[in-house]
């Protein structure tokens, strides 16, 4: 950009200097003090335009300061969504080389760190997600894992500590041309016995600029492989707080992450977006299982924003989700269908980016006792009447049915002038609504503070807990509204769960 801005003052400066040169030959000299003075002018004048010069390069710089900052912030928030940035980055074609190959001067004459590496084939983008935590349980007893990767022991175990890495993702990001975007994330995985290997996250094409001719759907793309399905990472992005808590229905039961084809984008109107939208056909098992069944799952997101938004988490939208499918089972055996639905309510500022969102679920058959005890420890000596009882009352089958019904508040606020920031989440969850009085009911409750150091860094301290909504009691066949026929059992509810998190969130 300097070069740019110093080529045109050259070609000034160098054609004052012919013309003086041609007055010098043609015009009556004048005395040296004339002379002097014009030189002082042309020096002073020449000055002038290397301090202008000077000055927008230090406001260049701050300005490109501070996109880099946004973008890492963006990452942080939303670190799924690279194939956007690289939609909304032209490539020149390879067969003229891009001007922003040749190093940017900084202001001290050093050249600036570029957004991408330069390719004579397009060009390589490369991004950096970790997540981590510290997370002390005063009270240990079952419920699903809090976040990926962790896991706590039963009761009998308070005060148990651990330290955990959640996240780890390095993107890969491929991208030849404006029209096609590749991306790899390979992600480092806790396996069931403790052990740290890595596996693919996401692999997938991004096929961009499909519709550029139409100024509705022109940033709308088509992506083919493991890629984010409809409604969780979009939530994510809208929630904030990743990397302290899973979003709903991801706490639930849906994984972030589906092998399939989708389409998705914004609808706009005017410049504004009214409209933002994903729909797919996917794999029934998730990324991380084998698939076995002969059919397929759709998932559509649709999320409406009446008064136009500048992006999908601006102003005041409304969004529906519903996937529909069946049970990832080998084909000779009788399956079930499975279904999740999602409608949410939601508001964010664009003034300070506060947000608050409520929503509703529904599922049929997309919770069961596995799930209940996703933490690792699953009720076994005294206690295993629990997983047995569990088991009856929430597993589907192919001649029973199981229904879900939920609703969630979660939002976060940004203190003003400052680095710190209020979270939390609110999450009522009924894993069997066919049961009369089910003791697995339960609360999931997240409440904290977070602290930004950086674009780059942030740190949360936080509560989580999980609050089955009964009180103790003996659970009976009149109880269970049909569902069950054995003999009462005997304090049904599980024991509540508690923990204290320090939470780290790492994005470069």
């Amino acid at each position: 950009m300097i070069a740019r801005a110093v080529k045109p003052l050259a070609v000034v400066l160098f054609a004052t200097a012919v013309m003086y040169g041609q007055a010098a030959t043609t015009m009556p000299a004048t005395n040296s003090a004339d002379v002097a003075g014009q030189i002082r002018q042309l020096q002073q004048a020449l000055q002038a335009q290397q301090q202008q010069i000077q000055k927008q390069q230090d406001q260049i710089d701050t300005l490109q300061k501070k996109l880099r900052e946004k973008e890492a912030a963006q990452r942080a928030v939303h670190p799924l969504s690279l194939g956007e940035v690289a939609s909304t980055t032209p490539v020149l074609p390879a067969a003229a080389p891009s001007p922003a190959a040749e190093p940017q001067a900084g202001p001290m004459g050093q050249p600036t760190k570029p957004d991408a590496i330069e390719l004579a084939e397009g060009k390589i983008k490369l991004n950096f997600v970790g997540y981590g935590s510290w997370g002390i349980y005063p009270e240990t007893g079952y419920g699903p894992q809090f976040v990926t990767q962790t896991s706590y022991p039963g009761p009998g175990n308070d005060n148990f500590n651990s330290f955990d890495i959640t996240r780890t993702y390095l993107n890969f990001l491929y991208i030849p041309n404006k029209h096609l975007t590749i991306r790899a994330t390979p992600n480092l995985y806790i396996t069931s016995d403790g052990s740290h290997t890595v596996r693919m996250k996401y692999a997938y094409a991004e096929l961009n600029d499909l519709f550029e001719g139409s100024d509705a759907f022109k940033d709308d793309n088509i992506r083919l492989g493991m890629q984010m399905n409809p409604l969780v990472d979009w939530e994510e992005g809208l929630y904030g707080y990743r990397f302290v808590s899973l979003t709903p229905w991801n706490f639930l039961t849906l994984s972030s992450t589906q092998i399939g084809v989708s389409m998705n984008g914004p609808i706009k109107r005017n410049g504004k977006q009214y409209l933002d939208y994903q729909i797919g056909a996917f794999n029934n098992g998730s990324f991380h299982d084998v698939e076995k069944s002969s059919g397929k799952q759709g998932m559509a997101r649709l999320s409406f924003y009446p008064f136009g938004a500048s992006s999908k988490y601006d102003g005041l939208g409304l969004t529906g989700f519903v996937d529909y499918g069946t049970a990832n089972i080998y084909p000779n055996t009788p399956t079930y269908p499975m279904a999740r639905v999602a409608a949410l309510a939601h508001y964010t500022s664009k003034h300070n980016g506060a947000s608050l969102a409520f929503e509703y679920d529904w599922g049929r058959n997309a919770f069961d006792a596995k799930h209940l005890f996703s933490s690792g420890t699953t009720p076994s000596g005294a206690d295993a009447y629990l997983a047995s009882l569990a088991g009856t009352l929430l597993n589907p089958g192919v001649t029973m049915d199981t229904k879900q019904r939920g609703y969630d508040f979660f939002g976060h606020v940004n203190i003003p002038n400052s680095k710190f920031g209020f979270f939390g989440m609110f999450q009522n969850f009924q894993p069997n609504t066919l049961v009369g009085k089910d003791p697995f009911d339960f609360n999931h409750v997240v409440a904290g503070v977070a602290y930004k150091v950086n674009g780059h860094l942030r740190f949360a301290f936080d509560n989580q807990d999980i609050l089955y909504t009964h009180s103790q009691f003996t659970f009976t066949a009149a109880d269970s509204g049909g569902v069950y026929a054995g003999p009462d059992v005997a304090n049904a509810v599980p024991k509540n769960t508690k923990a204290l998190f320090v939470n780290m969130e790492l994005t470069f």
